[in-house]
């Protein structure tokens, strides 16, 4: 949900169906007047992109790079940007990344489908995930502490 200031109110872009509803939510929230400027779901997610990814390419990345790495990449990044899930979709031509940010999903990297399953598995494994179910969807976490600050 960007926002922005607008004279003595916060103007809050939004694709919701109750705008009244969500403005009185974020008053309460955060003592301010609130202008809803519903947008749809399609350029609220491309403006949730450039807000989340500030400093930071914008566009799809295309993958050429090894899986090991990229893996360790990918976690890294949706760590850096708060991200709750990251989805992996393959698709007859090619596969998409997409990492859900602030509850939209934005995608993020592009794959060659002949990769997919060599990311996938790599990704089961690390997840404990059976690497030999391919037609029903796994539900996986993988945990990660990071030590120092």
């Amino acid at each position: 949900m960007p926002k922005e200031q607008q004279g003595d109110a916060l103007l809050v872009w939004s694709d919701t169906d109750q705008p009244d509803k969500l403005a009185r939510q974020v008053e309460v929230v955060t003592g301010e007047k609130i202008i809803i400027n519903q947008i749809e779901a399609a350029v609220l997610e491309e403006e949730l992109a450039k807000v989340y990814l500030k400093g930071k390419e914008s566009t799809v990345k295309t993958l050429n790079t090894d899986s090991d790495q990229f893996i360790h990449e990918m976690i890294s990044e949706a760590k850096e940007l708060n991200c709750s899930d990251i989805h992996i979709e393959k698709y007859q031509d090619n596969a998409r990344i997409r990492m859900r940010m602030d509850g939209k999903l934005v995608e993020r990297y592009e794959l060659d489908v002949s990769k997919y399953h060599e990311y996938i598995n790599k990704i089961k494994i690390i997840a404990n995930l059976d690497i030999a179910e391919k037609r029903l969807p796994q539900d996986g976490r993988i945990l990660i502490r990071q030590v120092g600050f």
